[in-house]
């Protein structure tokens, strides 16, 4: 009958180091991991990384989602257009067509912010441009052409056209500087939330990823446009 081995002893030596990661409330790898540091790191960052587009003025689809945007143009009286319907519908409407995105486009929040900026610091023209749009689309459609009352609404829309343009030039230091404002404060709710659920055992990491994620290029477009 075969004897049986005697099992190995393994060395004191070869034994495997078990790291133990800080929790929440330990010091941590850095300076501190205290959440009001980190949370005035990244904003930190965040503010030098993007202030110098507080001036820029407006690009690419601004137009689309504020100065052809008579919903936004409303102020405060066109927020419940803006959460009830497409991003782009007003816009459709002032060229007298339909929908012509696939799915649509219901990106309210942002939209919303934007109304409220300008009830609170430009001039809202929505319902006026609005009433005179609608008139001027149907007489086109019914065919009428009274040259002097077609004329009348057409230089009144062009008119309203410039004040709207003027209007937005003017606020929109006043609108980079909140969306400035909103991407940093979102990194704090980020930062927050990674050390609260996700890396509650090693709060550097979560601060680390936030920091990267605050000054990742990807954003330029997002915060500066």
């Amino acid at each position: 009958m075969a004897k049986r081995a005697a099992p190995k002893k393994v060395s004191a030596r070869r034994k495997a180091v078990v790291f133990s990661v800080p929790e929440i409330r330990g010091r941590g790898w850095f300076f501190t991991n205290d959440f009001r540091i980190q949370g005035l790191v990244i904003v930190i960052a965040g503010l030098l990384f993007y202030w110098n587009s507080w001036n820029n003025q407006y690009a690419l689809d601004d137009d689309i989602i504020m100065n052809e945007n008579m919903y936004v143009q409303k102020g405060f009286s066109g927020i419940p257009e803006i959460l009830s319907n497409d991003a782009y519908k007003s816009y459709y409407q002032s060229m007298g067509v339909e929908q012509q995105l696939n799915g649509g486009r219901y990106r309210p929040l942002s939209i919303v912010s934007f109304a409220i900026e300008q009830q609170i610091f430009g001039d809202c023209y929505g319902d006026r441009y609005s009433d005179v749009r609608d008139s001027l689309l149907d007489l086109q459609k019914k065919g009428i052409t009274d040259a002097p009352y077609m004329n009348r609404l057409i230089n009144e829309r062009n008119a309203l056209d410039t004040k709207i343009k003027d209007s937005n030039l003017k606020i929109a230091p006043v609108r980079h500087i909140f969306q400035i404002l909103w991407f940093v404060l979102s990194m704090v709710v980020l930062l927050y939330f990674l050390r609260e659920f996700i890396f509650r055992t090693n709060t550097d990491v979560a601060f680390l990823a936030v920091l990267l994620f605050t000054i990742h290029p990807i954003h330029t477009e997002v915060v500066a446009n």
